[in-house]
């Protein structure tokens, strides 16, 4: 049984494309990679110097901020599901 290549699949032009967005998500996840990396070794030190005080009040901030967008994302999403069901019971 003869074995297809993946890449006989796609046209030049779509690999091409492939690759650079290949290369711009592995840039990404590189570049994420390093902030988290640096996130972590200033909370890091930040233990080490005994400012967890300062420590836990970001991540009570950040917290606070996840929990705000959380929100905004979850009333945005019924939302649409309220728009979905005007549309389809419309249609009716």
């Amino acid at each position: 049984m003869e074995k297809i290549n993946w890449k006989d699949k796609y046209s030049e032009s779509q690999l091409k494309k492939k690759r650079w967005l290949d290369r711009r998500n592995r840039k990404k996840a590189r570049q994420q990679s390093k902030l988290t990396a640096a996130e972590l070794e200033e909370q890091l030190q930040l233990v080490l110097t005994g400012e967890q005080g300062a420590l836990i009040n970001r991540l009570k901030e950040e917290n606070m901020r996840l929990r705000t967008k959380l929100t905004q994302y979850q009333t945005k999403l019924e939302n649409i599901v309220l728009a979905g069901k005007e549309m389809l019971d419309s249609d009716e």
